[in-house]
């Protein structure tokens, strides 16, 4: 059977694809990083006026404590469905030397995919 998932995750964390991880960093380090990653995002999805929205166990840690939750190494955001496509064409022409957006080219089918399940990720 043909390997159909876009997303492999390293050893190190489910949340790390295998062809960006560089191996695991610190908690300070950690935070400093996904600050930088979620401003960046959030200033990509203002500018082409892309609603987004906090979701899984960032939107959990966000309403329990208005933080991250200890044990979170990853920032979980939601966008409309309809705007992947446009999240995609953005994927095609957003350059920067810090982070790269990356669409899974299965979001279309991922529903009928089950190790599909991540339609984009957003990497430093």
């Amino acid at each position: 059977e043909k390997d159909t998932k876009f997303f492999k995750e390293s050893n190190g964390s489910i949340h790390f694809d295998m062809r960006y991880f560089r191996g695991a960093v610190g908690k300070p380090e950690l935070e400093v990083e996904m600050r930088l990653l979620f401003a960046e995002f959030a200033r990509l999805m203002d500018h082409y006026k892309i609603p987004y929205f906090l979701d899984g166990g960032s939107l959990i840690g966000w309403f329990w404590k208005r933080a991250p939750l200890p044990w979170d190494d990853d920032i979980d955001i939601g966008i409309l469905w309809h705007h992947l496509f446009v999240l995609q064409w953005i994927s095609k022409v957003y350059r920067t030397p810090h982070f790269e957006l990356v669409v899974n080219p299965h979001f279309i089918f991922d529903r009928l995919m089950e190790n599909n399940v991540i339609d984009a990720r957003f990497i430093s």
